[in-house]
């Protein structure tokens, strides 16, 4: 399954519209942690085939999108379910949450076989998730500090 590309005049069909799942990451092209991001999305739609809709808004060309759904940073993505936001991860966390909570939201009768029985996070999925937060908010700062030394 492919990343579908979503602006301002398909979005409520797709997304908003739709009775399914689907999950929507809002990126920028100069955003490094996007670019990290950006091949985990692509496995997780292989992996999830029909049974996710995903897709992905540029912040920069889509300013409104970005303003409706309150994204303030990105990577951010959110999860909706029948059009409606359920869910929202910001930053680049590892594929394997991403996934889980993804899976999470899935009703088990529709989708056999991709949803993983319930178990709560242990300490090192939770340290991994933090981790990686850590990371992107030190890459997004560094990123802001060179604009600012650019902009002297």
């Amino acid at each position: 399954m492919r990343v579908i590309p979503l602006n301002s005049e398909n979005f409520d069909e797709k997304i908003i519209n739709s009775d399914t799942i689907a999950v929507v990451t809002f990126y920028a092209d100069w955003c490094g942690p996007c670019g990290d991001f950006k091949p985990k999305l692509y496995s997780l739609a292989d992996a999830l085939g029909k049974s996710v809709l995903i897709g992905k808004v540029d912040v920069d060309a889509e300013p409104k999108l970005s303003k409706r759904f309150d994204v303030n940073g990105v990577p951010n993505t959110v999860i909706f379910a029948s059009g409606k936001v359920v869910h929202r991860i910001t930053g680049n966390v590892p594929a394997d949450h991403l996934k889980a909570t993804i899976l999470k939201h899935l009703p088990n009768d529709r989708f056999v076989g991709l949803h993983q029985s319930p178990a709560s996070e242990t300490k090192e999925e939770k340290a991994s998730v933090l981790a990686s937060l850590v990371k992107t908010l030190r890459n997004g700062l560094k990123s802001i500090f060179s604009l600012f030394r650019k902009n002297k």
